[in-house]
């Protein structure tokens, strides 16, 4: 058997992945798999990846070769075999029941795994002395590879809001991993501290550990690590509702989700997340068991082995 994920890069082709001779696990990390050459694509009941990228249905603005179309007919063309397809999100699993490529294909659901023996609760007060941060005052975190210049990571969402949560909690003060300050830091009405990339799980426990939410504020997304990695340490988390990043949180529980795209209510949400302090001790809690019960490696690693089990008998028979 074999189980593949990213195969892209120049790691493995599709026409490749179609002449593996023994049955073949894909688990999907986005929609590319599904998709032309678009790693996220829109939802709508329009979009090309449900009903085949044609000639007929590429957008207006679509200027020279179509590169989506032709990456989609090479996918169409050669996966014909049976594949065993893995989702971490059931989001993800909807859109592939939906796609035109996959829609016949199985899908399991089975969601990331979280090393729940680095990623875990440390103290505050010791996290921020280790990571520069400062004590005393309410800390938001957002975290993205070069975030907050993806949209779909959707910190302009969060800029938004931040404005409005230092109205409600005048002390607060912004967190941001995963890139270096820029030239022209965001004005969002509070302090803000460029932390840059974490390069270890170790220093992301720190991180996670030492401020009082962690905000994932994506318009679209799969099962985000950075939500559950957050819980894991024992900090709630807020996301916006649409995607996969609403399978992570259990609302009102181990964070809040917010139905819409809406800057007004994620601050609402945030500012509700650092003002009742006894909730959050009790979310961060709630977090860190969720997170041992659903995404700890033996956890992921049984169900991952018993789907592998079924695929195994049924190549057999």
């Amino acid at each position: 058997m074999v189980n593949v994920h990213w195969i892209g890069s120049g790691y493995l082709s599709v026409p490749q992945l179609a002449r593996i001779s023994r049955p073949v696990i894909w688990t999907l990390h986005d929609m590319w798999a599904f998709c032309g050459a678009e790693h996220y694509a829109a939802t709508d009941r329009g979009a090309r990846w449900r009903e085949g990228y044609r000639r007929d249905n590429r957008p207006m603005e679509g200027r020279g070769i179509d590169i989506d179309r032709y990456a989609w007919q090479i996918k169409r063309r050669v996966l014909r075999r049976q594949i065993q397809l893995v989702t971490p999100s059931q989001w993800l699993a909807e859109q592939v029941r939906a796609s035109a490529l996959f829609q016949d294909l199985p899908c399991a659901v089975i969601p990331n795994p979280v090393p729940t023996d680095v990623f875990r609760p440390l103290p505050m007060e010791f996290a921020r002395q280790v990571m520069g941060l400062p004590i005393g005052v309410p800390l938001i975190a957002f975290g993205a590879v070069g975030g907050t210049r993806d949209p779909r990571k959707g910190w302009d969402l969060l800029e938004a809001a931040l404005p409005i949560v230092s109205r409600g909690v005048p002390q607060a003060s912004a967190v941001v991993f995963g890139q270096s300050e820029p030239r022209d830091s965001p004005r969002v009405g509070m302090p803000m501290h460029f932390v840059g990339r974490m390069n270890d799980d170790t220093s992301l426990a720190l991180l996670y550990s030492a401020v009082d939410v962690m905000v994932v504020p994506s318009r679209q997304e799969n099962l985000p690590q950075t939500a559950t990695e957050a819980q894991a340490c024992g900090t709630p988390v807020v996301v916006f509702g649409g995607t996969g990043t609403r399978e992570t949180v259990s609302d009102g529980i181990t964070g809040h989700v917010v139905p819409r795209l809406d800057s007004g209510d994620l601050a609402m949400a945030i500012v509700e997340s650092l003002s009742r302090v006894e909730w959050a001790r009790r979310a961060g809690d709630l977090a860190r068991r969720r997170a041992e019960a659903e995404w700890a490696p033996r956890v992921v690693a049984t169900k991952f082995k018993q789907l592998a089990s079924e695929v195994l008998k049924q190549d057999e028979g």
